[in-house]
């Protein structure tokens, strides 16, 4: 692939996709997901905090 359809390949893939950063997610949720998760896992606090977020839930 040229450089070309490479980028091409990159907005297709991407176009569909609202990607977010941390700083978007309420304070609210990073602290509550840091309580759920601090005994647990503190790698999966972001997942939690991201979960409240969106309201849905984490299977795994």
């Amino acid at each position: 692939m040229n450089l070309e359809q490479v980028r091409e390949a990159e907005f297709l893939i991407c176009k569909n996709i609202n990607f977010i950063s941390a700083e978007q997610i309420k304070k609210s949720h990073w602290l509550v997901a840091e309580k759920l998760v601090s005994d647990i896992d503190p790698n999966d606090t972001h997942y939690v905090a991201y979960s409240k977020h969106f309201r849905c839930k984490i299977w795994s």
